[in-house]
């Protein structure tokens, strides 16, 4: 928005921009990462200087065209474009065009990124885990050159040999968001598996694929779905570290150390586990190994408020370390370890955790800044605000050994 005088105002409306892909991954000229969609959205502005009462002018390069006018501050349809706002009442001291020089460009001047491809994506991130038999609402952002006509969810129980095979409609809530609820007796132990279908024109894409298949055509072959794992409403062990699937987020204070990590898979019967191996240095002084759960912790809700007590399974310790819970307030909750038991499992009430500091991380720059936040607020522990898991150590004095096996709550 730009001023040109009292009660006349220069509007720019940019495309919608959908992060598709992963922007930090290996760049392609192939690969899109930011779909571009042009939309028509309801607007609503509120200037003291326009009011609530305005005409809507477009200026698109050519002439200045009245398309609408405004009473409670609303634009019911307004696209990509640059438009003129114009009080009620008001006189304008000159007259405003598309040719108009204000500043170094012409009002009716516009340039934005064109649409690259026809397709439609889908932006949808499939809930970790959840419990059998609650309802599961998942949401999805749909990018395209222009709204969808539906959008279907397909489980892997359909056939195209079936007589029937059910669906659920997702409905939009606003903007390119689609959302939907899958009832509870579709959420079975075995787990969740399903596809988003978008339809436009008579054609469907098939996500997570991008296939313009159909699951029920009868040459559909591509078997990718977004998964969902589901817990026993008996199973209260919430798993927070899986060194099969995870490895937790090394970092080390004030600058980066030496250190090894290997996973230790060479038992049948066991979990593999997480060796690292350190080689002090004067440039570090602890080191800290972080994991994110806070989509265990929302998606096993029934079993997290029958948890009393956080597990980790260790082997070797390089002296000793801080098991801690932190929360989306930034806060720490930990306990000390510094001997294993013969079991190889070291279990700790939650009630026996502890208000700690909350290291900064990754390690700020410039190396003067601070590295760990002190609260002088005490705030009492909330186990569903739990986001992330941390162990951390000091420096040890030779060479050490870290060995984890697995972190839960029980």
């Amino acid at each position: 928005l730009d001023q040109l005088e009292s009660g006349v105002w220069r509007l720019e409306v940019m495309p919608d921009a959908t992060v598709v892909s992963n922007p930090f991954a290996k760049p392609s000229l192939d690969k899109e990462v930011v779909a571009i969609s042009y939309g028509d959205w309801k607007m609503t502005i509120n200037l003291e200087d326009l009011g609530k009462e305005f005409r809507i002018s477009v200026l698109d390069g050519e002439d200045t065209r009245n398309i609408a006018t405004a009473s409670d501050g609303s634009v019911l349809h307004i696209k990509p474009g640059v438009y003129l706002l114009q009080r009620k009442g008001v006189q304008p001291k000159q007259q405003w065009t598309s040719d108009t020089k204000f500043g170094n460009i012409r009002l009716g001047e516009y340039v934005a990124p064109e649409v690259r491809h026809q397709r439609f994506a889908v932006c949808h991130q499939p809930q970790q885990w959840a419990e059998e038999g609650s309802e599961l609402k998942i949401d999805a952002e749909i990018a395209g050159p222009s709204l969808p006509d539906s959008v279907l969810l397909y489980t892997d129980r359909i056939s195209f040999w079936n007589d029937h095979n059910p669906y659920i409609k997702l409905t939009r809530t606003s903007g390119r968001t689609y959302s939907a609820v899958i009832p509870g007796d579709e959420v079975k132990e075995d787990g969740l598996r399903y596809n988003l279908v978008v339809f436009h024109n008579g054609k469907s894409q098939t996500f997570p694929q991008q296939t313009e298949k159909h699951p029920l055509d009868w040459d559909y072959t591509d078997y990718r779905y977004y998964e969902t794992r589901v817990a026993s409403l008996q199973n209260h062990r919430v798993r927070l570290l899986d060194t099969s699937a995870q490895q937790p987020e090394l970092f080390c204070i004030p600058e980066w150390g030496d250190v090894n990590v290997r996973l230790n898979d060479t038992s049948e019967t066991e979990k593999p586990w997480l060796t690292y191996r350190i080689r002090p240095t004067e440039k570090t002084e602890r080191y800290y190994l972080r994991s994110y759960i806070q989509p265990i912790i929302k998606g096993r809700s029934n079993a997290v408020n029958h948890c009393e007590t956080l597990c980790v399974r260790l082997r070797q310790i390089p002296g000793e370390i801080t098991l801690a819970l932190i929360t989306a307030d930034g806060y720490t909750y930990a306990a000390k370890v510094d001997s294993i038991p013969s079991d190889g499992i070291v279990r700790i009430p939650l009630t026996e955790l502890r208000q700690a500091d909350t290291a900064l991380l990754p390690a700020a720059y410039p190396s003067f800044l601070r590295s760990v936040f002190h609260p002088e607020t005490e705030l009492p522990f909330r186990l569903e605000a739990v986001e992330q898991v941390e162990l951390s150590f000091a420096r040890p004095s030779q060479e050490a050994l870290l060995e984890v096996g697995a972190i839960w709550m029980e």
